[in-house]
């Protein structure tokens, strides 16, 4: 701060002299075009020329990530552009404090200064791809999308009337635009497929794995690396059997809770303030996201992983919203202890008790069928300790029902 307010002093310095308020000689305010002023009004042209070295020096901390020391001095200069009616139409120092506030996280003070120009100046195709940014980071697939379309409007209509413009640059804004907009529609149906049916998740198919550059870690790792309900995506996937790799539990302990803090830190290094819908939105995705998440990994049989991700996630917001999670966490839990204590009963011998207690568990969660079909199997290996020969048959035959490829049920039933 104390290098850009020195720098800031030396411009008023130099202003004390007389300048042409030549158009030319200020390319960052293109407002200035076709002002007819007077050119002999000092105070306006030391204005005008605190203002060019203002948004240089803001600029410059831009440049160099220093966002805090740029936004400081891009207010500077709306107040200065606020008091000057040459300025009074500038825009560029919105567009520019608003990329600082995007890359602190600061994502409701950016869409205001955006909000701003694209009252007064409705053709900014810049304002549009920043909004969409936002969007697509927060995990907002559809806005993102059509904001996208928007900007990719803006820029063709610029680039067709506006020819004094570097084509090359503008090819370049053009193919980011699109791609985002092909990674878009990817993870749409993405999460479609994943929402609609958790087990197909971590399939050999949702992870694409024939095309590696095309795998869903990679796509969503590059379609937006800082998105909370991106990370989750891209750690169960990692913890999944299917993608090829069988990590052992710690690991995927690990990559879990290492995902879960990553969105924590993206919340508290973002907004507290749970009325901002932005961000209210964005909690409830993760809210959304984990749900089926752990679903997905207790419907594989990872029962412990299940629990981690929403304990994770109720560590990371503990308010209403979050009842249903609650819900089904109790609900994981009561799945495993019914196991567990049957498992103790039918290794004690106490078979009557074992066949209570899965009889109970398999009500708990009747479209759980991998959980299911281990209780089936269960009961069936407790019923041929029983004596009871055509139950045993029919448990185990439930079992291979809803799982096919169940080994040792076959083996049981004969």
């Amino acid at each position: 701060v104390t290098e850009a307010t020195t720098l800031k002093n030396k411009a008023s310095r130099r202003a004390q002299y007389m300048v042409k308020m030549d158009p030319r000689e200020y390319p960052e305010f293109p407002g200035l075009r076709g002002k007819n002023r007077n050119k002999s009004d000092l105070e306006e042209v030391l204005q005008i020329k605190l203002a060019r070295d203002t948004y240089n020096d803001a600029w410059s901390c831009q440049v160099n990530k220093r966002y805090n020391d740029a936004i400081s001095l891009y207010t500077d200069l709306s107040i200065i552009c606020n008091n000057n009616e040459v300025l009074q139409d500038e825009f560029k120092h919105f567009i520019g404090r608003a990329f600082c506030y995007i890359q602190l996280r600061q994502y409701s003070q950016a869409m205001n200064d955006l909000v701003k120009v694209e009252e007064s100046k409705k053709g900014i195709y810049q304002v549009a791809k920043f909004e969409g940014m936002i969007h697509l980071t927060m995990g907002f697939l559809v806005q993102a999308k059509k904001i996208f379309e928007k900007a990719l409007k803006k820029l063709q209509h610029k680039r067709r009337y506006n020819y004094h413009l570097d084509k090359f640059d503008v090819q370049a804004e053009e193919q980011e635009l699109n791609e985002n907009l092909k990674g878009i529609k990817k993870a749409e149906d993405y999460l479609s497929h994943m929402y609609k049916n958790p087990d197909w998740w971590g399939s050999d198919e949702s992870n694409w794995e024939s095309n590696e550059e095309d795998s869903a870690m990679k796509f969503f790792t590059k379609l937006s690396p800082e998105s909370p309900r991106f990370h989750i995506v891209i750690a169960v996937n990692k913890c999944l059997p299917a993608v090829g790799v069988n990590l052992l539990v710690a690991d995927q302990k690990k990559i879990l809770k290492e995902a879960f803090s990553k969105c924590s830190n993206f919340f508290l290094s973002s907004s507290t303030d749970r009325n901002d819908p932005l961000y209210a939105k964005s909690l409830s995705q993760l809210v959304s996201i984990s749900q089926v998440a752990a679903k997905a990994l207790h419907g594989r049989g990872l029962y412990e992983l299940a629990e981690i991700i929403l304990r994770c996630l109720l560590e990371i917001i503990t308010w209403d919203p979050l009842a249903g999670v609650r819900r089904i966490s109790q609900l994981f839990a009561s799945m495993r202890e019914q196991k567990e204590l049957g498992n103790l009963h039918f290794s004690e011998g106490r078979y009557l008790q074992a066949y209570e207690v899965y009889s109970t568990a398999l009500h708990l969660d009747p479209s759980n069928t991998y959980y299911n079909a281990q209780i089936y199997f269960n009961r069936g290996s407790t019923c041929l300790n029983l004596f009871q020969y055509k139950k045993a048959v029919e448990d185990c035959t439930c079992a291979i029902r809803l799982q096919n490829d169940y080994l040792k049920a076959y083996i049981v039933r004969g």
